[in-house]
């Protein structure tokens, strides 16, 4: 699993990038269009439509890998009481 600040600074662009681009872009289509506030309020809706969407995959993937690695150490784990188990037999 990757580190806490790197996933913290994944999270963090994922969330400002489109808040920021698209709320702009919002922003400046109501300058052009006169239609303030509706664009910037579209804008901010979709950036936290997609934010949802970007955090999600980001879990799963987390969740994924977290999972992966406990099967592995489980696996790990069994080799070893397997191994153990075998030694104690010998040396009866």
């Amino acid at each position: 699993m990757k580190n806490l600040g790197r996933l913290s600074f994944d999270l963090g662009w994922q969330i400002a990038l489109p808040l920021v681009l698209l709320a702009g872009g919002g922003r400046w289509l109501d300058q052009k269009l006169d239609s303030s506030p509706w664009l910037l309020l579209s804008g901010i809706g979709l950036a936290l439509l997609m934010n949802v969407v970007l955090v999600s995959r980001q879990m799963l993937k987390i969740i994924a890998e977290t999972e992966a690695e406990q099967k592995l150490l489980l696996k790990k784990q069994k080799t070893e009481n397997e191994e153990k188990t075998t030694e104690d037999k010998i040396k009866f």
